[in-house]
């Protein structure tokens, strides 16, 4: 079994009580169920097997510790962003509170590509879009929201036009 440090959120043994990557002590009770308090269940029609959770909530640490450390300011966006899933919607999206992933759209994204929807929804939330767009025509609102913050992705990439491509879409 394993589980995550705490300190570095890096996947540890179970039964480590230091984390050998960052020498964290660990408490010595963590929930059997890897970070399920930072990935829930909203509308998740389909039952997740809890094996396709944790591999969920790995990717998603693993592309946010990426991140940290090649785009630091994303990362540290992303250290206070929580996560959900939910099996209603098409893609990824954001209520400025939580990222959330429809399970299938998850499964066909490729390491940079969720890097680069982690960073597209984090900026999302860092805008305050969710607010802002009230009164906004919401079609025409996400537009150019998208357009700003693929611009600012784009340049934070040196002008890289695959950081801001997903192959499917």
């Amino acid at each position: 079994n394993k589980r995550i440090c705490e300190n570095c959120y890096v996947e540890i043994e179970l039964s480590s009580r230091y984390c050998p990557h960052c020498g964290f002590e660990q408490p010595e009770e963590q929930k059997e169920d890897l970070n399920e308090d930072k990935i829930d269940d909203k509308n998740t029609v389909e039952i997740v097997e809890e094996d396709k959770k944790r591999e969920y909530v790995r990717r998603l640490i693993l592309a946010r510790m990426h991140l940290l450390s090649t785009h630091g300011f994303f990362g540290l966006l992303l250290m206070h962003a929580e996560f959900a899933l939910d099996a209603e919607i098409e893609t990824a999206a954001t209520d400025g509170k939580k990222i959330y992933f429809c399970p299938k759209f998850m499964d066909e994204l490729s390491d940079s590509e969720l890097e680069f929807v982690l960073m597209h929804e984090v900026m999302h939330m860092a805008l305050v879009h969710c607010v802002r767009g009230v009164n906004k025509d919401p079609d025409t609102y996400n537009i150019a929201c998208d357009i700003v913050i693929n611009s600012n992705i784009l340049k934070e990439n040196d002008g890289d036009k695959s950081s801001i491509t997903l192959r499917k879409y």
